[in-house]
């Protein structure tokens, strides 16, 4: 499955949580980011779920308009598995984030997340020029399971 391509200068490129998307199913994400400045920019995927739902995330791809890659380990096959990324979180997770060997959109490893109680992210920098568009492609995977306690689930795209 995938998402509808967007053109944006907005900081929040996606959002996505339980009541728009599908569980079960690896779905890309396409997205056109006009930079305005020339700057470091940072990528972030920001994660809240509950103890019943998880999300994963696969095959994550800036390029530049000379489809040059700007970011390291989009695949997250690099040892050690988050080479490049950063992560942090706000809130005590009581379940769980980083590397799945469970679910993978290709190869064999995806970055998941099934903290409770807490927003995770993870995020890269890349170098941005002024007036180019860098295109953003990303999978995710939603993980329903049954019994969820309610809490807020969501998956929150963001570049500035």
């Amino acid at each position: 499955m995938t998402a509808t391509t967007t053109t944006t200068q907005n900081p929040q490129l996606a959002y996505f949580d339980s009541n728009n998307v599908t569980s079960g199913v690896w779905t890309q994400a396409t997205y056109s980011y006009l930079a305005l400045i020339s700057a470091n920019l940072t990528l972030t995927f920001s994660f809240q779920t509950n103890d019943k739902d998880n999300w994963y995330m696969d095959d994550v791809s800036v390029k530049d308009p000379s489809s040059v890659e700007m970011l390291t380990n989009s695949d997250f096959e690099s040892s050690p598995l988050l080479t490049g990324w950063t992560t942090g979180s706000t809130g005590s997770c009581t379940g769980q984030s980083g590397i799945s060997t469970t679910q993978s959109h290709s190869t064999t490893h995806s970055y998941y997340d099934s903290c409770d109680s807490a927003t995770t992210s993870i995020s890269q920098s890349f170098s941005a020029i002024v007036g180019e568009v860098y295109n953003v492609t990303f999978w995710y995977y939603y993980d329903h399971l049954n019994g969820g306690n309610g809490a807020p689930v969501q998956f929150i795209v963001n570049i500035n």
